[in-house]
């Protein structure tokens, strides 16, 4: 079944509620950064190691992931939004 946006885009599949998208997306951006600082101040206090810093790490790969395949399909901006 063919969709069709205001902009007059056409889209096989249902139309996702663009709101629900932004207000998700910036809930991901802020939790990335707020993760992105806690790290730093682990890293000035030399844990590196620690299993909350390794959790950190992980956590920002796959936010890095996601945010590399909103922006190759064109959903967000190279700086984020």
């Amino acid at each position: 079944m063919l969709y069709q946006t205001k902009r007059g885009r056409l889209y096989v599949g249902p139309i996702i509620d663009i709101e629900a998208f932004e207000a998700m997306l910036k809930a991901a951006l802020e939790q990335s950064e707020a993760e992105r600082q806690k790290m730093e101040a682990l890293k000035a206090q030399g844990k590196e190691k620690s299993a909350t810093y390794r959790q950190y790490l992980g956590n920002r790969l796959f936010y890095n992931q996601l945010f590399a395949l909103y922006r190759q399909y064109g959903l967000i901006g190279q700086q984020g939004e």
